[in-house]
């Protein structure tokens, strides 16, 4: 590529399909700003290096391992690894700053508090990777197609998002550049110039000399850094099993003798290790089946107890178990409760309750898979009607859902 003008060509041609970059119309200024600042040769190194960025969520985990393997089982090679200890805000606004533009026509400025959240909670680790092998498709499109869905819930098995139980959308395993431009750009986020430079120049550097091998074994040592710098927290499970978590404290939270015993063997009766290993979807469908099982017993104990403040946290937890109704204020009114009376929820299972009601239409078109076998938009538009009658629906933002959940649902009809 000679000039920056023809280096922007090249991006608009192969990736404008779905580069927030190419999108946003700042492309041409981000050429220019790559060609002023690197040299010719890492320009055109960039052109087969893929920069991601494994989340918070799967550092948490302890997955970072798996993850690496999992990319080289597919042909994926990481030319350098490294932990991201604190990820700062001016860092996340710059990363996605062509994803929140209001230019993109698909600008997530009004998803930006719940997506940044994540990396506040911990740290996450930066990989630069290549192709290992001969692919008839660019390292970009490659990824794009092997990481799935930013909705983990409507992803299939193969996909990484699926397949590592992605969370929900913001926490959803990791994060990658959509073109080279991109790339070098999100790069130098993390990285000084002269350390791009320096990356570019050992791997050219291995595969002049055949010592691509070696260079492996150097990105090893990189990764059993990272692990050790940054060992798995207190993240267990998913919405699934914070959701669980949740309403089991609340049950504990009746201290009338008579129904102890009885609430305790509600709160064990939804066991996670019976939930499918893998696939959020499967994992919420199962959810829902065992505590649907569990509401009958629920109305029964509100009409058992005596008093208000008993009646009023188990009808909470009803609320909480009827997936299709649950409201992001129910969980809140949750966190609150259980807060006043000594008790804590955790800051992982507080965001992953957070982030998976505020998506909640992409869990209720999945719940309705489930139910009905597929989803039509007539059963969407039921579904939303039923919830303005009961009053479910009572502000602008959810009003702002109706054609949201049209959408999911042709995506899910068309297999997308």
């Amino acid at each position: 590529m000679r000039n920056s003008k023809e280096l922007f060509d090249t991006i608009s041609a192969q990736y404008s399909a779905y580069s927030d970059l190419v999108k946003s119309g700042h492309g041409q200024l981000c050429a220019d700003h790559v060609y002023s600042t690197f040299p010719q040769h890492v320009i055109e190194e960039f052109s087969s290096i893929q920069l991601m960025v494994a989340k918070p969520d799967t550092i948490a985990s302890g997955r970072l391992p798996e993850l690496i393997d999992r990319l080289r089982r597919e042909g994926l090679r990481p030319i350098h690894i490294s932990l991201l200890p604190a990820v700062h805000e001016a860092q996340m606004e710059e990363l996605y700053r062509y994803n929140i533009d209001l230019q993109n026509t698909k600008s997530m400025i009004g998803q930006w508090w719940i997506i940044k959240k994540p990396f506040a909670l911990g740290p996450a680790a930066l990989i630069l990777l290549t192709q290992a092998s001969e692919c008839p498709d660019p390292v970009f499109l490659q990824v794009k197609d092997l990481k799935g869905s930013s909705i983990p819930l409507l992803g299939k098995p193969g996909e990484l998002r699926y397949d590592f139980n992605g969370r929900s959308k913001s926490l959803n395993v990791l994060h990658c550049s959509d073109d080279p431009v991109s790339a070098l750009r999100e790069a130098q986020i993390f990285l000084d110039r002269e350390r791009i430079v320096e990356i570019v120049d050992s791997w050219q550097f291995a595969k002049r000399n055949s010592r691509v091998e070696a260079h492996d074994v150097m990105v090893d040592h990189q990764l059993e850094r990272a692990i050790a710098a940054a060992p798995p927290t207190n993240l267990n499970g998913d919405f699934a099993t914070a959701l669980n978590r949740l309403r089991a404290s609340l049950l504990l939270n009746i201290d009338v003798r008579h129904y102890n015993d009885f609430c305790r063997r509600m709160a064990l009766h939804v066991d996670v290790s019976e939930l499918p290993a893998n696939g959020p979807d499967k994992r919420l469908i199962k959810l829902e089946q065992q505590w649907t099982d569990r509401q009958a017993d629920l109305l029964d104990l509100i009409e058992a107890l005596q008093t208000s403040t008993q009646r009023h946290i188990v009808s909470l937890i009803y609320r909480l178990s009827n997936l299709h109704e649950i409201q992001a204020a129910d969980a809140n009114e949750a966190f609150d409760l259980l807060q006043r009376r000594g008790g804590a929820v955790g800051t992982w299972d507080q965001h992953m309750l957070e982030s998976n009601l505020y998506y909640r239409a992409e869990m209720n078109a999945v719940l309705n898979v489930a139910k009905y076998g597929s989803v039509s938009e007539t059963h969407v538009l039921k579904e939303f009607d039923r919830r303005i009658t009961k009053g479910s629906v009572v502000d602008d933002r959810r009003v702002a859902e109706a054609p949201l959940l049209v959408g999911i649902a042709g995506q899910i009809c068309v297999g997308k």
